[in-house]
Protein backbone atom coordinates (compact mmCIF):
# COMPACT_ATOMS: atom_id res chain seq x y z
CA UNK A 1 0.00 0.00 0.00
CA UNK A 2 1.57 3.22 -0.82
CA UNK A 3 1.93 5.63 1.71
CA UNK A 4 -0.24 9.17 1.44
CA UNK A 5 1.73 12.39 2.03
CA UNK A 6 0.42 14.39 4.42
CA UNK A 7 1.52 18.39 3.39
CA UNK A 8 4.39 19.83 5.96
CA UNK A 9 4.00 23.35 5.28
CA UNK A 10 2.91 24.09 8.74
CA UNK A 11 4.67 24.72 11.79
CA UNK A 12 2.99 21.06 13.44
CA UNK A 13 4.00 19.33 10.27
CA UNK A 14 7.24 20.78 9.84
CA UNK A 15 7.97 20.25 13.10
CA UNK A 16 6.72 16.56 13.07
CA UNK A 17 9.33 16.10 10.14
CA UNK A 18 12.19 17.41 11.77
CA UNK A 19 11.49 14.88 15.02
CA UNK A 20 11.39 11.98 12.48
CA UNK A 21 14.25 12.84 10.87
CA UNK A 22 15.65 13.45 14.08
CA UNK A 23 15.24 9.73 14.85
CA UNK A 24 16.72 8.44 11.89
CA UNK A 25 19.37 10.27 11.92
CA UNK A 26 20.35 9.02 15.46
CA UNK A 27 19.59 5.50 14.22
CA UNK A 28 22.12 6.33 11.26
CA UNK A 29 25.07 7.59 13.66
CA UNK A 30 24.46 4.86 16.04
CA UNK A 31 26.09 2.86 12.61
CA UNK A 32 28.30 4.52 11.29
CA UNK A 33 29.97 6.26 14.43
CA UNK A 34 31.33 2.96 15.78
CA UNK A 35 32.92 2.53 12.21
CA UNK A 36 34.51 5.40 12.03
CA UNK A 37 35.86 4.79 15.45
CA UNK A 38 37.17 1.42 15.28
CA UNK A 39 38.17 2.44 11.12
CA UNK A 40 36.15 -0.33 9.52
CA UNK A 41 33.98 1.95 7.93
CA UNK A 42 34.39 1.24 3.54
CA UNK A 43 35.76 3.39 1.36
CA UNK A 44 32.40 2.66 -0.79
CA UNK A 45 30.28 3.78 2.01
CA UNK A 46 32.33 6.67 3.55
CA UNK A 47 32.10 7.79 -0.33
CA UNK A 48 28.69 7.74 -0.37
CA UNK A 49 28.30 8.91 3.27
CA UNK A 50 29.59 12.32 2.02
CA UNK A 51 28.20 12.34 -1.87
CA UNK A 52 24.90 11.81 -0.63
CA UNK A 53 25.05 14.94 1.49
CA UNK A 54 26.57 17.37 -1.44
CA UNK A 55 23.31 15.77 -3.64
CA UNK A 56 21.08 16.37 -0.90
CA UNK A 57 22.37 20.23 -0.53
CA UNK A 58 21.84 20.76 -4.28
CA UNK A 59 18.51 19.13 -4.67
CA UNK A 60 17.04 21.30 -1.32
CA UNK A 61 18.91 24.22 -3.12
CA UNK A 62 16.77 23.91 -6.06
CA UNK A 63 13.59 22.72 -4.24
CA UNK A 64 13.89 26.10 -2.29
CA UNK A 65 14.51 28.04 -5.26
CA UNK A 66 11.45 26.69 -7.47
CA UNK A 67 9.34 27.15 -4.25
CA UNK A 68 10.61 30.81 -4.00
CA UNK A 69 9.73 31.30 -7.59
CA UNK A 70 6.21 29.92 -7.07
CA UNK A 71 5.95 32.04 -3.77
CA UNK A 72 6.60 34.82 -5.73
CA UNK A 73 4.29 34.15 -9.01
CA UNK A 74 1.32 33.67 -6.36
CA UNK A 75 2.10 36.82 -4.80
CA UNK A 76 2.73 38.72 -7.68
CA UNK A 77 -0.85 37.94 -8.92
CA UNK A 78 -2.27 38.27 -5.39
CA UNK A 79 -0.48 40.77 -2.62
CA UNK A 80 -1.00 38.89 0.46
CA UNK A 81 0.74 40.13 3.29
CA UNK A 82 -0.57 37.65 6.25
CA UNK A 83 0.14 34.63 4.50
CA UNK A 84 4.54 35.24 4.59
CA UNK A 85 4.28 32.33 7.52
CA UNK A 86 3.02 29.79 5.23
CA UNK A 87 4.61 31.13 2.33
CA UNK A 88 7.97 30.58 4.57
CA UNK A 89 7.13 27.58 5.17
CA UNK A 90 6.32 26.02 1.76
CA UNK A 91 10.03 27.37 0.98
CA UNK A 92 11.87 25.85 3.93
CA UNK A 93 9.82 22.55 3.72
CA UNK A 94 10.93 21.77 0.15
CA UNK A 95 14.34 22.75 0.81
CA UNK A 96 14.23 20.63 3.61
CA UNK A 97 12.52 17.65 1.52
CA UNK A 98 15.64 15.75 -0.27
CA UNK A 99 17.72 15.63 3.04
CA UNK A 100 14.90 14.48 4.78
CA UNK A 101 14.40 11.65 2.44
CA UNK A 102 18.39 10.74 2.33
CA UNK A 103 18.19 10.34 6.04
CA UNK A 104 15.09 8.23 6.15
CA UNK A 105 16.38 6.34 3.49
CA UNK A 106 20.23 5.84 5.23
CA UNK A 107 18.43 4.69 8.57
CA UNK A 108 16.58 2.40 7.13
CA UNK A 109 19.39 0.59 4.95
CA UNK A 110 22.13 0.48 7.75
CA UNK A 111 19.40 -0.81 10.39
CA UNK A 112 18.85 -4.07 7.86
CA UNK A 113 22.97 -4.72 8.55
Amino acid sequence: MARRRRTAATPFGLWADAMATGVATAVTLSVRVPQLLAGTMTAAESTRMVAEKAAAAGEGLLAGSAAAARVAARRLARLAPHRAVEDALEIAEAMSRPARRRVKANAARLSKR
